[in-house]
């Protein structure tokens, strides 16, 4: 059986998400919806991020990582982050005084993506 590795019901504020299994097998199927990258990291290094699309893990997609495992074609250990490129809403606000003990309040929105 083919193993899919997909971020499923991504919620609507959230910007990141780490596939749970460790244990990557060449020839998973990688489903990286839009306005989603994947990265695989090992040992704290960045090695491969997948764009948009269906990939069949291969030597091919993921050569920095397969260098490093040594060519091996069994399992091999690595961490999947799944970043969304959506733009998000922020919220900030608050409330003070002046010297003159009138009361001040400020809030407001900003935007924000995931650039890079």
């Amino acid at each position: 059986m083919v193993e899919v590795i997909e971020w499923v019901n991504p919620g609507e504020d959230e910007i990141i998400w780490r596939y749970p299994n460790e244990v990557i097998k060449w020839g998973a199927q990688l489903i990286v919806h839009e306005y989603e990258v994947a990265v695989f990291m090992r040992d704290g290094k960045i090695y491969d991020v997948l764009g948009p699309g269906r990939h069949t893990l291969t030597t091919q997609n993921l050569p920095l990582l397969y260098k490093l495992v040594g060519g091996s074609n069994s399992p091999f250990k690595a961490t999947i982050i799944f970043v969304s490129m959506k733009q998000f809403q922020g919220r900030y606000g608050g409330e003070t005084q002046t010297r003159e003990l009138a009361p001040v309040k400020y809030y407001g929105v900003y935007w924000f993506k995931v650039a890079d």
